[in-house]
């Protein structure tokens, strides 16, 4: 018993930070397409909110990358 409330207490702290450092979003404006600074910064965002399985893993690396292989770009 001890232990399941000590894991509760440990997942909820990390839950509480995660939510700390994730930033707040923004609103796209209506003007056509989106730069790529606004593309970028969604997927950013996008990646945030996803729950990482493991404690330490960081899912809002590499975004440039993944960027391109959605937006099939062949250069910046």
């Amino acid at each position: 018993m001890q232990q399941v409330l000590e894991y509760a207490l440990d997942r909820a702290e990390y839950i509480v930070e995660s939510a700390r450092q994730r930033p707040a979003k923004r609103r796209i404006s209506s003007g056509g397409r989106k730069s790529l600074y606004q593309k970028l910064y969604e997927l950013y965002i996008e990646e945030c909110e996803k729950e990482p399985e493991l404690k330490n893993l960081r899912r809002n690396v590499n975004l440039l990358e993944k960027l391109v292989s959605q937006e099939s770009v062949s250069c910046l």
